[in-house]
């Protein structure tokens, strides 16, 4: 033993060919890819449903003493949908339009001096006549 030669051990690593490497499946990544596709697709809804009700809020404008007759609002992938309210008013039909014509003048002029054209959604809604006399108000927020 005295005269016996031993190998010193190489403390390098193997080189990245080297036969110790672990045996990977191509499909290795997959479940993280998924969970990263899960987690954007639900970050993403959470950022739109923001922008929806915001919308929402801005858009809904209810003509004072209007009675709400059907609100219909997509709950399934809510972001993507509109809302819709039906209303009936005693008041006439050019009535309500004004009042309607003179709250979306104000927005657009608001809009107008704080430089934001974007903030302003489209015109919305519809006054039709109604069989007694007063008038049905059709809303629609984006």
């Amino acid at each position: 033993m005295f005269f016996s030669r031993r190998k010193p051990k190489n403390p390098e690593p193997p080189p990245a060919g080297s036969h110790d490497r672990k045996f990977r499946s191509i499909f290795a990544g997959i479940p993280l890819i998924i969970v990263l596709v899960i987690v954007g697709v639900f970050v993403l809804l959470i950022i739109l449903n923001a922008r929806f009700t915001q919308n929402v809020a801005t858009c809904r404008l209810y003509y004072p003493n209007a009675n709400v007759l059907h609100e219909d609002q997509p709950y399934f992938l809510q972001p993507f949908g509109q809302l819709t309210s039906l209303l009936q008013s005693p008041d006439a039909p050019d009535v309500v339009t004004t009042w309607y014509n003179q709250h979306y003048a104000a927005a657009v002029r608001a809009a107008m001096a704080e430089d934001n054209l974007t903030a302003v959604t489209p015109i919305t809604w519809e006054v039709t006549p109604a069989d007694d006399g007063g008038s049905r108000i059709f809303l629609i927020c984006p």
